[in-house]
């Protein structure tokens, strides 16, 4: 039985959103994506806020 996991780190975040590191950090930047979970010294993002976030930009492109 797989398992999709619930936070991913930046490199997982920019392959599962196709886009580059320096663009995923330019969003977070400018609050476009959600600010990392920090737990310890990893910052790990929501998989289901990255999937918001992808939703909310598809509908922007949508009208």
């Amino acid at each position: 039985m797989q398992v999709d996991p619930l936070l991913v780190n930046a490199d997982a975040a920019c392959e599962m959103l196709s886009i580059s590191r320096s663009f995923f950090y330019e969003q977070i930047s400018s609050k476009r994506i959600p600010a990392p979970i920090k737990l310890n010294r990893k910052s790990l993002w929501s998989v289901e806020s990255l999937k918001e976030w992808v939703n909310a930009e598809a509908s922007k492109v949508r009208g």
